[in-house]
């Protein structure tokens, strides 16, 4: 699992792939965006506009956090989603920390 800071500000990056682990060319997809739910049992949502970027034949939604979206302590998760076709897609969600920052 990967473990951010509380306050960073870093690009986030989801690749979509087929069942089979394939890319998918999502150049053309619509509603582009990359939620984010904060830890706890009723974490809230933060649905954010993502780019959509090629990096080297792989496509993927992308996102730069601002530095009071990740400013809860915790186990979050976030998941891609789009219109593709007509059809609106989720991608599964991934898990990842966010350790609490030493202010001076």
């Amino acid at each position: 699992m990967v473990t951010l800071r509380e306050f960073d500000e870093i690009p986030v990056r989801v690749a979509v792939q087929d069942q089979n682990g394939s890319p998918v060319d999502i150049s053309g997809v619509t509603s582009p965006l990359i939620i984010f739910r904060s830890p706890g049992p009723l974490g809230t949502y933060a649905k954010k506009t993502a780019a959509i970027v090629n990096d080297s034949g792989v496509w993927k939604l992308e996102y730069t956090t601002e530095s009071d979206l990740l400013a809860e302590p915790g186990e979050w998760s976030l998941q891609g989603r789009f219109t593709f076709g007509g059809l609106p897609l989720t991608s599964p969600p991934v898990c990842f920390l966010v350790q609490e920052t030493d202010l001076p």
